[in-house]
């Protein structure tokens, strides 16, 4: 590579390759839907739903490429 850059006539010294790669989660993006019982009294309200989500807080939709991945970024930094 050093020696392409060379020949464009740019010299490289010294620099550093940082590379974002992609670590998917062991846990699925999963959507919980809980039903509340509907024999509640009305003082309680109405009957409804509770949505959850994945329990792994730390993992995020992130996209690479035109391609959606669900999990984690490792970043890896190198100098020359």
């Amino acid at each position: 590579m050093n020696h392409q850059l060379e020949r464009g006539g740019v010299l490289v010294r010294e620099g550093a390759i940082v590379d974002a790669s992609v670590v998917s989660s062991a846990r699925r993006p999963t959507k919980t839907l809980e039903l509340l019982p509907q024999d509640r009294e009305e003082s309680e309200g109405e009957p409804g739903v509770t949505e959850t989500y994945s329990d792994d807080a730390e993992a995020a939709w992130l996209r690479k490429g035109n391609k959606a991945y669900y999990g984690y970024k490792m970043h890896v930094a190198t100098e020359s």
